[in-house]
């Protein structure tokens, strides 16, 4: 049996024209109907993958931007609870920034998600999932979230490296319960670490294969063999994909679709996939 999940991490940050610009980034965070409206359109996702997670942000840029470190979730309010009556699950992804870049200093990531958390948690008492912005993990982060009662973390990206920002690349697909002395490998703490499925993926503009993670927005002719490896050798799938990866796009990309048809085809071939190999398949949230 394959269990499949179908993430969606509520972000910006790659959308052109807003990427270290702040007061474009308020401007653009500040159009909640164009924001809410790229969200349902996903609903036609639905018809493969009943139930999504939603990864919602909260963190200290909405802080700076809005006074308000929930302010997706206070001003969408009304949605994540149509999402909840939906089944959906809905967990936490917070972008610690330090000024316009990512924040790099553990012990300060940290303070802020044991300030935030318990304030989240008295809004939304059913967030038990985590996914820490652009895959940043250290053992103090993941220590931290299991000290918050985090019951599943979804960070991991299987052999990704980008230092100083991350390095997951002793990672493996499986879910594990890390290690208290070194997050990417198996341990004993009680959160569970469920990553990114992620497979190396050479695009039309690289030199070689890189690991990347399952999108629904990557063009399905380019990702059909990972899903294939994927059903072969998993029990547990993370698909990923960000909303506005979904919309059309005036600049062609040579990996992104931009295109909610391209999602649709490739939950389709998961499905197929999942036929062939005689797997049952099932999607789930967290």
């Amino acid at each position: 049996m394959v269990k499949a999940f179908v993430t969606i991490d509520t972000d910006l940050e790659f959308e052109t024209g807003v990427k270290g610009d702040s007061q474009a980034r308020k401007q653009k965070w500040s159009d909640l109907a164009s924001i809410q409206a790229s969200y349902k359109r996903l609903d036609k996702l639905r018809a493969i993958a009943q139930n999504f997670t939603w990864f919602v942000r909260a963190d200290n840029e909405f802080e700076s931007l809005f006074n308000n470190p929930f302010y997706l979730f206070d001003e969408l309010k009304e949605f994540w609870s149509e999402c909840l009556n939906k089944r959906d699950g809905l967990g936490w992804h917070p972008h610690i920034y330090n000024q316009l870049i990512p924040e790099l200093d553990d012990q300060k990531v940290c303070e802020y998600l044991k300030r935030y958390f318990p304030q989240l948690k008295e809004k939304f008492p059913m967030i038990t999932a985590t996914r820490m912005g652009w895959g940043f993990c250290t053992s103090k982060v993941i220590q931290t979230l299991n000290s918050l009662k985090i019951k599943v973390d979804s960070s991991g990206l299987p052999g990704s490296v980008k230092l100083p920002l991350k390095d997951w690349s002793r990672t493996t697909n499986k879910p594990y319960n890390p290690s208290n002395e070194d997050y990417q490998v198996p341990g004993n703490l009680e959160i569970l670490e469920l990553p990114i499925t992620s497979f190396p993926l050479k695009a039309p503009y690289d030199a070689k294969p890189v690991p990347r993670y399952l999108n629904l927005s990557y063009d399905i002719a380019q990702i059909l063999p990972l899903l294939k490896k994927a059903v072969s050798e998993l029990n547990e799938i993370v698909l990923i994909v960000h909303p506005f990866e979904l919309i059309k796009h005036t600049k062609p990309h040579g990996l992104i679709t931009y295109s909610l048809d391209n999602a649709i085809s490739v939950l389709k071939a998961l499905v197929n996939e999942c036929k062939i190999q005689n797997k049952i398949i099932e999607f789930g949230t967290l």
